[in-house]
């Protein structure tokens, strides 16, 4: 018996590091057409920008996973009799957490607790990995839940994107409709709040991104330090520069690199380059 950690697919963790922690994975699902893949497991971002690239006039739609499937990993573990605590993408932009809490009712008598992270991809992956951590190394479920959610209230990100047009096209711009119509070559710089997508800024051109991104990350973590993920989606352009001029503000501390994965890089495009990071307390 054991504390056991859950996320979706939208967490953007590689199967081996799932694999290293012993964290599961519910998949959310990416529609091409009639085509169908899950998340991370039938189709890998590289496949996927491939795909989306090529296929420009034919947006892919992304769909929540089913009350079943979370039940299956749900049954599976409660069986061995495990405490459960799943960690979700923000509920004001998928229905994930919904499915999560339907497939609780339908296991009478498992200790599942859910939370709503309000972040997405890397910032998530942020939570579920260190959660997964405490949870090997011996804390009991509430302690587990209590790191949580002090995690997500530490936890953001800041990343330049090519385009809105995905954002727009899926559904998912949120706050950061007010970006829109911006001139020629500027580039969007986004972040999270309250559980949405928000502007954080624009800057002219791609040359004065990371500036602007290491700007923002110094601003957010002021005299602190924070573990960081530089993202990306696409092609790694600009992740060697963006990664050596963080730690150069003496504020980081655990780095890690990771690239956005097929459900997110839906609504993002295949042009990301941004930093998530968890503040330390």
């Amino acid at each position: 018996m054991g504390v056991r950690i859950v996320t979706d697919s939208t967490a953007d963790l590689p199967a081996e590091v799932r694999e290293e922690y012993g964290i599961e994975m519910v998949p959310l699902y990416v529609h091409f057409g009639d085509e169908v893949f899950r998340d991370q497991v039938d189709m890998s971002p590289d496949q996927f920008f491939r795909r989306l690239t090529a296929e420009k006039e034919r947006l892919p739609q992304t769909s929540q996973p089913s009350p079943g499937d979370f039940a299956e990993v749900y049954r599976r573990l409660a069986e061995g009799g495990d405490t459960i605590v799943s960690i979700h993408i923000s509920e004001a932009m998928s229905g994930t957490l919904q499915s999560a809490r339907a497939a609780r009712e339908m296991l009478q008598g498992a200790d599942i607790r859910l939370i709503d992270s309000r972040l997405v991809t890397a910032c998530l992956g942020h939570v579920v990995l260190d959660c997964a951590q405490a949870a090997r190394d011996g804390a009991s479920a509430d302690e587990v839940v209590e790191l949580a959610e002090s995690l997500c209230s530490r936890t953001n990100l800041f990343g330049a994107i090519d385009t809105l047009e995905y954002l727009e096209r899926g559904g998912r711009i949120g706050r950061a409709q007010a970006l829109l119509g911006s001139l020629l070559n500027m580039k969007p710089i986004v972040t999270l709040s309250d559980g949405v997508v928000a502007p954080a800024g624009r800057v002219r051109g791609r040359s004065r991104v990371i500036p602007e991104l290491v700007r923002l990350f110094g601003e957010a973590v002021g005299d602190r330090t924070a573990d960081i993920t530089v993202v990306y989606a696409a092609q790694p352009d600009g992740v060697d520069e963006l990664e050596q001029a963080l730690r150069a503000t003496g504020r980081v501390g655990r780095v890690r690199r990771g690239q956005i994965g097929p459900v997110v890089g839906t609504h993002a495009g295949p042009g990301v380059l941004g930093v998530a990071f968890t503040v330390k307390e």
